[in-house]
């Protein structure tokens, strides 16, 4: 008894890791595909890829959206450079300045605008402050003023969360390897199809030559001498045919690893 207990939680334990070790491809994929897709977001919106992946962490905890938070602070930069007496003045009502948000990184302006919101009093206050800084893409973010979002980009950091812009170069890399991979295999499969398509249409065609004469003896149609005659007559393109697509697979070998 206890050695089919020890032999079944053997079985077990190394069942646990086969799944972990199968699961190990799945996880890389999943992890580059994010980190290629936090580095094309970061070239769209001049955002660091740093801070990208603390601020999808920040979305999921506010029920806001990753891709409009960085196109918000997109907007706000290029607000900020534009300048303005109607931002200026909704900078300087929630104690910033112009000049000083003009200084920082967009993503940085960004926290520290929206932790001056929150210590507005009123939502009104909050609403046209946000509109004239942001504009009309304060409403899809504007619950963040009730959040502590350098708080919970912080916590996105010390829970690992954070991805590098150097790993996701290394992602972007990856997947266009793996891309380049699978369009080596399209053009496997363009040759295969450019070699077997004529021959397999010449079997397809000389089918039915030889499929009637079978139909004309079954149904009494011809003697037998002449029924053979007819079947021969029909099967000779068709083996022809299948000869062809023969030939044409066996030559497959020499030819379908030339892609380059």
């Amino acid at each position: 008894a206890a050695g089919t207990l020890l032999a079944r939680s053997l079985e077990e334990i190394l069942g646990a890791v086969k799944g972990a070790v199968m699961a190990i491809p799945h996880a890389v994929t999943q992890s580059a595909a994010l980190a290629d897709h936090l580095r094309d977001l970061s070239n769209q919106t001049d955002v660091s890829v740093e801070s990208l992946s603390q601020l999808r962490f920040v979305a999921s905890q506010t029920g806001t959206n990753l891709e409009t938070i960085a196109r918000t602070i997109f907007d706000l930069g290029r607000n900020v450079a534009a300048g303005g007496d109607d931002i200026a003045r909704a900078l300087t009502s929630i104690g910033l300045s112009l000049a000083a948000v003009k200084a920082m990184k967009p993503e940085d302006a960004f926290v520290d605008i929206f932790e001056a919101l929150g210590q507005l009093p009123t939502a009104a206050e909050r609403s046209a402050a946000g509109m004239a800084i942001f504009g009309q893409k304060f409403r899809l973010v504007s619950q963040l003023a009730k959040e502590d979002v350098k708080g919970l980009m912080e916590q996105a950091e010390a829970l690992g969360l954070t991805i590098s812009t150097e790993t996701a170069e290394q992602a972007d890399r990856f997947n266009d390897a793996l891309d380049v991979m699978g369009k080596m295999t399209e053009a496997a499969k363009n040759k295969i199809g450019a070699f077997l398509i004529p021959a397999l249409t010449a079997v397809a065609e000389t089918a039915p030559a030889a499929g009637g004469a079978l139909l004309l003896l079954g149904d009494g149609a011809l003697d037998t001498a002449a029924s053979l005659a007819t079947i021969a007559s029909g099967m000779i393109p068709l083996t022809s045919g299948f000869r062809t697509a023969i030939m044409t697979i066996g030559s497959l070998g020499n030819t379908v690893p030339i892609l380059t």
